[in-house]
């Protein structure tokens, strides 16, 4: 149900845009009007939320606003310490990350700290993201075609062959990577339907796999996080299998 700027202050007061005023939401509402060409009266205030450019050390207070009109959805954006401005999301979302990559690099932040507190001897696991590029845009739905009725057969049928192709794609560029893991002499499991790979690596073997253009991300394993344990070196490459990696898929 829709609610305008008032009633949805009015509603939410006592949690998270308790400091949003009736005035905050009128200068968003002008800031978008001037921008869009479109009279306040006509703009409603659908939700709020609160991006965060922590690199930046910059926050924001964001509305969805829709055109009472014709239903079409804009968004504005004011900064948190001074709403009289409005901020450029895109742009600063932009220059969050390059800050982020300048900082992490590949690197999920908990495991870049990790790694500052680990000797060479030591292993962590870790998930590797492989980088899948543009995919094909798969078979096409029956009932795409003029005139042509569609029974739920054919519909899981479809849905099948678009699983299997996107399965085939991943494990093309995810498996590459796998092998050359364990070319290192390292174990690695590729997941059969994501582009991830998991595997229990030295610190230089993280960093060496950084530089990798195949590789997108690299982050702690769920394990690691809830355990909070690092597995000696002496264990080898049998730990993967000790850990419940087994066969190409986790248990």
């Amino acid at each position: 149900m829709s609610v305008n700027g008032q009633s949805l202050l009015n509603s939410q007061v006592d949690n998270q845009v308790s400091d949003i005023t009736p005035e905050i939401q009128q200068i968003a509402l002008k800031h978008l009007s001037r921008r869009i060409g479109i009279p306040v009266e006509y703009l409603q205030i659908e939700h709020v939320y609160r991006p965060n450019f922590r690199n930046l050390k910059q926050a924001g207070l964001g509305f969805v606003v829709i055109d009472k009109r014709d239903g079409k959805i804009y968004d504005v954006v004011l900064n948190k310490n001074n709403p009289n401005e409005e901020l450029d999301v895109n742009k600063l979302r932009e220059e969050d990350n390059k800050i982020f990559i300048s900082k992490y690099g590949k690197l999920d932040p908990q495991l870049f700290n990790s790694l500052a507190s680990i000797s060479e001897q030591d292993l962590l696991r870790v998930v590797i993201e492989v980088y899948m590029g543009q995919q094909s845009p798969g078979p096409k739905l029956p009932d795409a075609i003029p005139g042509a009725n569609i029974t739920l057969e054919e519909l899981e049928s479809y849905h099948n062959k678009v699983a299997q192709q996107r399965n085939r794609e991943n494990q093309a560029t995810v498996n590459p990577v796998a092998q050359r893991i364990r070319q290192l002499g390292f174990e690695a499991t590729a997941n059969p339907n994501f582009p991830f790979i998991y595997a229990t690596l030295p610190r230089r073997v993280i960093k060496q796999l950084e530089s990798w253009e195949e590789v997108q991300k690299i982050s702690l394993d769920e394990i690691n996080k809830a355990e909070l344990e690092i597995a000696p070196l002496a264990i080898g490459s049998n730990i993967v299998h000790n850990r419940g990696y087994t066969q190409g898929k986790r248990i």
